[in-house]
């Protein structure tokens, strides 16, 4: 493994979910591994990286796969900003761009991964996808990766010295099985995420239909099955508010459609939904709609 010192400024980066494009053109053509295709490893290294590191952007021929096992850095994919921490792992091919900075305080040690595929009988590459093919993902078992990429790395390695064409299946094999794994886990990843956002839902579903409910935000979050901490973040992160604005607001909704269509007196409102005291129902009332109460029931 190359450690060399490292001094290039490093860009800030955007934090962002999985992000993907073309991955069912990916997975047609993995899945005609190793029946009809075998997998040709054009350059991999584990390394870290030089101190004038950097990838401009650039559009290859071939496929570009990379774990990260350290350290920090940022792609660019097709214009989505992708911090590059410990465990990201991405692909590139077909029709899509890249480009690459390192963070100088903490450079990134990875295995890149440059392949392509070929027909077992005529050794053909069935060419570039018209599409731009991308994903990118999070793992917990960097050492999988680890342990994958540095066999892959021995064996190719092996291959350049001796020609021996006994190591084209178990370089197949190996990065095959990166690439499977790398694609579980992106599904996985989705899968989890669309079942906290329809978790999220129902608790927004539950505080519209109950705004007068004396919820709070523990009780949201053992409604919603999520931890408090981790509930608060992904709500804000999925609305743009904290949960607790959220049920303020609903409450104010409920407020106005009470003091429009009822006679319910303000103080009565301001104890159903859950204030002690009426001005403090009244002050927050007029941060949300800009006048008090009284001044909203005499305006309708």
């Amino acid at each position: 493994m190359v450690e060399i010192e490292i001094t290039k400024l490093f860009k800030k980066m955007i934090k962002m979910d999985n992000i993907s494009n073309g991955l069912d053109k990916f997975e047609t053509l993995l899945n005609t591994v190793p029946e009809k295709n075998l997998f040709v490893v054009n350059t991999i290294f584990n390394l870290t990286v030089h101190k004038d590191w950097n990838i401009p952007r650039r559009q290859i021929p071939d496929w570009h796969f990379v774990i990260i096992l350290d350290g920090e850095g940022s792609y660019e994919i097709c214009g989505h900003k992708v911090p590059l921490r410990r465990g990201t792992f991405a692909l590139v091919g077909g029709r899509a761009w890249y480009a690459g900075i390192q963070n100088s305080l903490k450079p990134p040690r990875f295995i890149p991964i440059r392949f392509d595929f070929r027909n077992r009988k005529n050794n053909e590459s069935p060419g570039i996808l018209k599409e731009e093919v991308y994903y990118v993902g999070i793992t917990r078992d960097v050492a999988v990766y680890e342990a994958l990429g540095c066999e892959l790395w021995r064996t190719v390695q092996q291959r350049a010295r001796s020609g021996e064409r006994d190591c084209n299946g178990r370089i197949t094999s190996l990065l095959h099985s990166m690439l499977i794994l790398s694609l579980k886990e992106l599904e996985y990843d989705n899968i989890t995420r669309v079942d906290t956002d329809r978790r999220l839902e129902d608790v927004c579903r539950w505080i519209d239909q109950h705004p007068d409910h004396r919820s709070d935000i523990a009780q949201l979050a053992k409604r919603s099955g999520i931890s408090r901490k981790y509930f608060s973040t992904l709500f804000k992160r999925k609305y743009g508010v904290t949960p607790k604005n959220y049920l303020v607001r609903a409450r104010m909704e409920y407020a106005r459609w009470l003091l429009r269509d009822s006679d319910t007196s303000i103080k009565d409102i301001a104890f159903r939904l859950g204030y002690s005291d009426q001005y403090l129902f009244s002050n927050q009332f007029r941060v949300i709609t800009g006048v008090s109460p009284k001044k909203y029931r005499q305006a309708e």
